[in-house]
C-alpha cells in the first residue's frame, strides 16, 4: 500500500518549485514561508533586540529623580529644562545621557562647563547614571 508522508509530500513539492519556477506550486503558502522565513527571523530577532536593549539601559526613574535633585538640578534647573549656558537635558535618549555622562566621568572635556561636569560626574556609579538617564529621558521638563 501507498503511503504519503504530508511533511515529505510538501518539502519535495516546495524543492520542486524553487528549482523548477513553476507558478502553480509558488502558490503554496508553504513556498511562501519558507521564501520569507529569512524576514520572519530579523523581524524576530530585532524584536528581541529592541526589548532586550531596554531592560539591559532601564534604570530606575525614581532613584533617579531623586539623584537628580541632589546637584544636577542646581545648573540644569527644574526637571533637566536648562538655565543660562546650561544645556536642556530633558527628553534626552538614554544612551546619549550615558555617553555624555560616562564620558565626563572619565575626565574628557568635550563643552564650555566640563570642568564643572566632570568633577560633579565622578562620583557617579553606574548605577546611578542608568537612573539619571532613565529619568531624564521621560523628558520632566515637559510635565511642569
Amino acid at each position: 500500500m501507498l503511503e504519503i508522508n504530508f511533511f515529505s509530500f510538501t518539502l519535495r513539492l516546495t524543492l520542486f518549485a524553487l528549482l523548477w519556477g513553476s507558478t502553480y506550486l509558488k502558490s503554496n503558502p508553504i513556498f511562501w514561508i519558507w521564501r520569507n522565513m529569512r524576514n520572519f527571523v530579523n523581524l524576530f530577532t530585532f524584536a528581541l533586540f529592541l526589548v532586550l536593549s531596554n531592560v539591559a539601559v532601564s534604570g530606575d526613574v525614581g532613584e533617579g529623580e531623586k539623584r537628580y535633585a541632589v546637584n544636577c538640578g542646581n545648573c540644569h534647573g527644574p526637571g533637566g529644562m536648562g538655565l543660562a549656558s546650561y544645556p536642556k537635558i530633558s527628553g534626552k535618549e538614554v544612551s546619549y545621557l550615558i555617553d555624555r555622562l560616562n564620558t565626563y566621568r572619565s575626565g574628557k572635556k568635550i563643552g564650555p562647563n566640563s570642568d564643572l561636569m566632570i568633577m560633579m560626574a565622578k562620583p557617579l556609579t553606574d548605577v546611578e547614571i542608568d537612573n539619571l538617564a532613565a529619568y531624564l529621558a521621560t523628558d520632566p521638563a515637559a510635565k511642569r
